[in-house]
């Protein structure tokens, strides 16, 4: 009889376990400004198996000149994501005999929106300011969330090289889960207000002096591969007028749907530049690069896409078009294994759910016994 009011009991805070609502969960582990700012503004949390990046009360003190802390309608959207991942992602299939498999623009342009990699993910969230997003009609801003291999649980980038730690296991509530972060996103901005933050302002204002900078503000999903300044010094004390031109707009990459952020790219692809020439990317010991420059940097989000820092300028002779050697099977980005957002919600809510259910069946045979 003890046993049987025990699982009668159960049932009850089962239930009452999954039918958390947010604004609930969010007090109860003490996200309370987070909760006053969804609780402040018509952000009508709908839909199921979501994401909501959640940073703590110090975190939205420490930085109230952020647009979040402002009450920025536009900013809180970015914080909300799908957390179930899309079914077509590109894979390269490696033997050992093979030291690349070519995979062409057209097939990442196919690319869905939510995209789980092992070595991360790209998110689309609920950001769909037009100051802050431009990648196509219908599109909102995305986040990618990354394995890093010093970081215990993966960072996210964000706006202007900026990203955060997850910190802590997601929280479920009755729409997905909570994913407690160590600080506040920074909202993605132009390609010009971006590239100073990166430590690649001689790119940028070469790019300025010959007259791309407002071209490519105003394109959508395109991909930028930044030099460093240092490089960028280096390799273009010579180079000027129409050949700058070309060298320029062989580091920006057209033809997608999506942007090339690194969770997507593999050894092999094949992408179009605004010159008219070809990169063909490599990951080697999870070194990403584009024809001969290696990623130092990688997504950087900005209104129109991504930026990529890179190692060094990309003149004609990357673009041979000639795949560099991968290493087979470990040439994918990342061998760090990643506990996918959909694994996250799906087991703890799944348990509890069960938990549920032989509670009830419990209590519905004491109470017809």
């Amino acid at each position: 009889m003890r046993s049987t009011r025990l699982l009668c009991w159960s049932a009850v805070y089962a239930t009452a376990a999954l039918a958390q609502s947010l604004q609930s969960v969010l007090l109860d582990n003490g996200f309370t400004s987070f909760a006053g700012l969804l609780e402040g503004h018509p952000v009508h949390v709908s839909g199921y198996d979501l994401i909501v990046y959640v940073p703590s009360d110090a975190a939205i003190q420490e930085n109230s000149g952020n647009s979040l802390a402002r009450r920025d309608v536009a900013g809180v959207g970015y914080y909300i994501s799908s957390i179930k991942p899309q079914s077509s992602v590109v894979t390269t299939t490696h033997s050992k005999t093979t030291t690349s498999a070519k995979i062409t623009t057209t097939a990442l342009a196919r690319l869905t929106r939510d995209v789980e990699a092992t070595c991360g993910a790209v998110r689309e969230t609920w950001l769909n300011d037009p100051a802050l997003v431009n990648l196509g009609p219908g599109r909102n801003q995305t986040l990618v969330e990354k394995n890093v291999c010093a970081a215990s649980r993966p960072l996210v980038f964000t706006g202007r090289g900026a990203s955060v730690k997850v910190t802590a296991d997601d929280i479920p509530f009755d729409r997905g889960v909570l994913r407690p972060i160590s600080g506040v996103f920074t909202l993605p901005r132009t390609l010009s207000e971006t590239l100073p933050f990166l430590g690649t302002s001689r790119f940028l204002e070469a790019l300025d002096e010959v007259g791309l900078l407002a071209e490519l503000d105003s394109r959508t999903a395109i991909t930028i591969l930044a030099p460093t300044d240092a490089a960028f010094k280096r390799e273009t004390a010579n180079i000027t007028g129409a050949q700058l031109v070309d060298v320029l707009k062989n580091h920006v990459l057209v033809g997608t749907e999506s942007p090339a952020y690194t969770p997507l790219i593999q050894g092999g692809q094949v992408f179009s530049t605004l010159s008219g020439g070809s990169l063909t990317t490599s990951v080697l010991d999870d070194v990403i690069s584009f024809g001969d420059a290696q990623v130092s940097a990688g997504d950087t989000i900005i209104k129109i896409g991504v930026v990529h820092t890179i190692s060094k300028v990309l003149t004609a002779a990357s673009l041979s078009g000639t795949p560099s050697p991968t290493s087979g099977p470990s040439s994918t980005v990342s061998q760090s294994p990643i506990v996918t957002a959909a694994a996250a919600i799906v087991e703890p809510t799944a348990w509890k759910a069960s938990f549920a259910l032989i509670a009830l069946v419990g209590a519905a045979q004491y109470y017809f016994a």
